[in-house]
Parts: structure tokens; C-alpha cells; sequence
């Protein structure tokens, strides 16, 4: 998938995955749709793995980076990242979607740099 032109459910479903939640399958509207395994052993359902909010967003960026969004008078919002010499940038059309996208693609680099 391209992080440019990910919805915020594309996102969230990225990062639930990356965090090592799973899919269970089920749906509907009170359906437990991830499961993940938790310390103790013991398998945890949950319903949502991230919420579509700001501040959830923002915890799922990668300590490792620097960043700063930015809402433009004429509605376009770029996020930018940086982690030494490396800067990673986004834009969208609300806050929301930049945030998540720019958390999406700044893991996709770590990952990369970490192989």
C-alpha cells in the first residue's frame, strides 16, 4: 500500500497489524475484530486496535522521530518527520489522515533501516 493515499482505516488497520494485533474476522458494529496475545500469555480481544482521534494518532509515531504538522489557510495539511539527515513528509486534506499517514510511513523507513 502507498502511505500517500492511505485512508484513516487503511492506516489504522496498517499499524494494528505492525503492533502485532490480528484480525479475527468477526464484523458488526460490537464485533471484537483484533486479537492479540498479551504478556502473561493470556489471548486479549479487543474492538479496536487505534481510535480515529489526533492524540491516537500521534502516539502511534515512532519515538525515534521529530515532527510537526501543518494546517495551511487553503485546507491542505502537511505533516513532516525527520530522524537525523532523513526527512519523511505527507499531505492531506484534514489533520487526521496526515497524522496517520505520516505515522504509516515513518514505520515503513524504520523497518527498512532496521533489515
Amino acid at each position: 500500500m502507498n502511505p500517500d493515499t492511505m485512508t484513516v482505516d487503511e492506516c489504522r488497520e496498517w499499524i494494528a497489524l505492525d503492533d502485532g494485533y490480528k484480525p479475527t474476522g468477526y464484523q458488526g458494529q460490537f464485533a471484537m475484530k483484533y486479537s492479540k496475545q498479551e504478556p502473561n500469555g493470556e489471548i486479549a480481544y479487543y474492538a479496536d486496535a487505534t481510535q480515529p482521534t489526533i492524540d491516537c494518532a500521534a502516539r502511534c509515531m515512532p519515538k525515534e522521530f521529530w515532527y510537526k504538522v501543518c494546517v495551511n489557510p487553503n485546507g491542505r495539511v502537511d505533516a513532516y518527520a525527520e530522524r537525523g539527515f532523513t526527512s519523511i513528509d505527507v499531505a492531506a486534506t484534514d489533520e487526521l489522515t496526515a497524522r496517520y499517514r505520516l505515522a504509516v510511513k515513518c514505520r515503513m523507513a524504520l523497518k527498512t533501516w532496521n533489515e
